[in-house]
């Protein structure tokens, strides 16, 4: 039978005898993806194997660690503020954006009376 990997990319040829009925861990050899494999009940015969579904979340690490950096990047930006401006006066608009946000955010939370 043949075992796809959960990246999509790569397939295998596997003996059936090697996945146990009520399935079993596999990992790719390629790329390292493990992943629970199991077989479909006898009901439906015609079909070779089902994956058990697995939510992927490496995007949302991604995306958790690029705020991080992008906060701790402004954090530094604003503790640097006076250096930065003196060496480098072209990103003065930068901190005046930032300021107009922080003036609108204060705004806004004032609107909703908390």
């Amino acid at each position: 039978m043949i075992v796809s990997c959960n990246c999509g990319k790569y397939q295998f040829l596997v003996k059936k005898s090697d996945i146990p009925s009520n399935g079993r861990n596999v990992q790719c050899g390629v790329c390292g993806e493990k992943w629970f494999y199991g077989l479909k009940t006898s009901t439906t015969s015609k079909t070779k194997s089902t994956l058990a579904p697995k939510v992927s979340s490496n995007w949302f690490s991604k995306l958790i660690i690029l705020l991080i950096f992008l906060t701790s990047l402004a954090g530094a930006m604003n503790l640097l503020k006076g250096y930065i401006l003196i060496n480098i006066p072209e990103l003065k608009i930068y901190y005046i954006l930032i300021d107009s946000i922080i003036f609108e955010l204060k705004n806004f939370i004032q609107s909703l009376n908390i």
